[in-house]
């Protein structure tokens, strides 16, 4: 990691909070952040959120030393990273009902990669929460997968699911000190199998097994080899019909991704994400929009790959350059000096990103 060449960073807007907290984290460079939705003086969005201040109390816990204080009437943060960086260590963290504990683990699991000491946190919250943030079988399913290609180690369990309203769910993170290993996840190959998760909590088990009979039915007409695992669990909480709930979670063998969905009816849970599923695979890439910015990151704090009869520095390739994506390789020159350089792939109509490689 390099860190930036400046005492204090300053960016606007809310958008990649949690990026650049990590980064800087990581780089120990104090950042500004002003103009968090400061323009929605009437509405409930008004200024850092609640799961942003949540976020910040959980970095303060895994990485001693930190603090922030929140500025201009709440629509600004000032975050003075710990020297000593991510120590390691047991921590329990309480979700927001906001957003999912998905949402927390995300960025967590990069920061363990750098900790000094292993890293478990366990989360109480809910499991998954809509595209506001990756499902925890996304993550197990596609970023665990993505650590480990590079040389990292890090585990996910559920231990007990939860809907919205209701904070029934417990997730259990450990994460390992790990040396990164850039590699090119760029080979655009057919797709050979979709594995998947249907699942629900308070419900009967023929709305999941509905769910993925519906999803089986259609990708069967694109794909052979399908395997959709039947989840159904009697999640007790404090108020049972808040949790009902039922969702699923398709993800493809080279990384393509959908994200959660809930809907009143089973066959329309699984259609919706297997619709969904089918659009991502139609823009091309290796990964999903929705994990850009979480590779992106661990190939930017990845060293260069020495070892390979084709040496590099790391390269992803992308079906678009989204603007989440655009601000995430800005932040990444910004905080770290780690540029990309973007190369549009007209035969597949694909973006390849590949990282400069630096000495």
């Amino acid at each position: 990691m390099v860190a930036a060449s400046v005492s204090v960073l300053r960016s606007t807007g809310h958008q990649n909070f949690r990026q650049r907290v990590t980064l800087a984290v990581l780089s120990k460079t104090s950042v500004a952040i002003t103009a968090i939705r400061s323009n929605d003086y009437n509405g409930d969005n008004f200024g850092i959120s609640d799961a942003e201040v949540s976020f910040l109390k959980l970095v303060q816990l895994v990485c001693p030393g930190t603090s922030f204080d929140v500025l201009q009437g709440g629509t600004g943060v000032f975050l003075r990273p710990g020297p000593d960086g991510v120590v390691g260590g047991r921590f329990e963290h309480v979700c927001p009902l906001d957003r999912s504990a998905g949402w927390f683990i995300e960025p967590l699991l990069v920061l363990g990669m750098f900790a000094r000491e292993p890293l478990t946190v366990s989360f109480t919250g809910v499991t998954s929460h809509g595209p506001q943030s990756l499902s925890v079988d996304t993550i197990t399913s596609v970023c665990l997968p993505m650590i480990r290609m590079m040389g990292g180690n890090a585990n996910v369990t559920v231990k007990s699911r939860g809907a919205l309203m209701a904070r029934g769910g417990v997730v259990e993170m450990q994460t390992f000190p790990s040396t990164l290993l850039a590699c090119d996840i760029v080979d655009d190959v057919p797709i050979s199998c979709v594995t998947g998760v249907a699942y629900s909590y308070g419900l009967p088990m023929s709305f999941p097994t509905q769910a993925a009979d519906a999803a089986t039915s259609l990708l069967g007409r694109y794909f052979q080899q399908m395997d959709i695992v039947v989840v159904a669990e009697d999640q007790p909480s404090e108020s049972t019909t808040s949790s009902m709930a039922d969702g699923s979670d398709a993800v493809m063998s080279d990384h393509h991704i959908t994200r959660i969905f809930s809907h009143p009816s089973p066959d329309n849970v699984g259609i919706r994400a297997s619709r969904l599923l089918l659009q991502e695979i139609r823009q091309g890439g290796c990964v999903d929009k929705s994990v850009q910015n979480f590779v992106l990151m661990l190939l930017a704090l990845s060293s260069p790959n020495t070892n390979e009869q084709q040496p590099t520095a790391g390269a992803l390739r992308i079906g678009a350059l989204e603007k989440e994506t655009v601000t995430c390789l800005r932040d990444l020159k910004a905080f770290l000096e780690v540029e990309f350089n973007v190369q549009s792939d007209a035969k597949s109509r694909t973006v390849v990103l590949k990282k400069e490689w630096t000495v």
